[in-house]
């Protein structure tokens, strides 16, 4: 079963993890296990190493820079003014999943997957604070991918069942479509749709 899964990039997080994840996911595509719709916020090195990998992209501008840790008005006036991109693009592109590769993606790309019903999945830095409305959206998340060792208390309560441990490099891929597989059965069979998708 192949899945479509929108990879979502913000430029601000571009460290080595995001390398790592971009070869993941071009791994993944030779497995033809997903259908990849990756966007980037903003051409930068994220686009440069997506091209050095031959992975197509889609810019998807916001012109916003928004961070977990922002003051809950200020991150909820911003998102609400300046992502109509985003949902243009979720609307166009009806995905099986938003898959963040980072929690600045999943200030931008949550609500909307919220929205349209489509199961969200976030690479989660435990370094990084975690402010009101990142911490809502944190609850509303289909899996939160963490490294080892990191503290679920730091997690919302209702958002802590939804912590996996990202397993060693040569189970992660395996590890990937299981959880995309389970996440797109699940959702069929649950009957939701989000009233954007009516």
């Amino acid at each position: 079963m192949t899945v479509k899964v929108v990879y979502a990039f913000c430029e601000t997080a571009f460290c080595s993890e995001t390398e790592k994840e971009i070869k993941r996911i071009a791994a993944l595509c030779k497995k033809h296990d997903v259908e990849p719709l990756i966007a980037v916020d903003t051409l930068g090195r994220t686009a440069r190493a997506l091209k050095h990998a031959r992975l197509s992209y889609d810019l998807v501008s916001t012109g916003l820079i928004v961070q977990p840790q922002d003051f809950f008005f200020k991150a909820l006036f911003l998102l609400t003014t300046g992502t109509m991109a985003v949902f243009r693009y979720m609307r166009a592109k009806k995905p099986d999943i938003v898959h963040c590769v980072d929690t600045d993606a999943m200030m931008l790309w949550g609500n909307a997957a919220r929205m349209y019903r489509t199961p969200l999945i976030v690479n989660v830095d435990p370094s990084r604070k975690y402010a009101k409305l990142a911490r809502m959206i944190l609850t509303d998340v289909a899996l939160l991918i963490c490294p080892q060792g990191t503290d679920v208390k730091m997690f919302p309560y209702s958002a802590r069942p939804k912590v996996s441990f990202r397993p060693d490099e040569e189970e992660y891929l395996p590890f990937l479509s299981e959880r995309y597989n389970l996440i797109t059965k699940k959702e069929s069979h649950s009957g939701f749709v989000g009233f954007l998708n009516k």
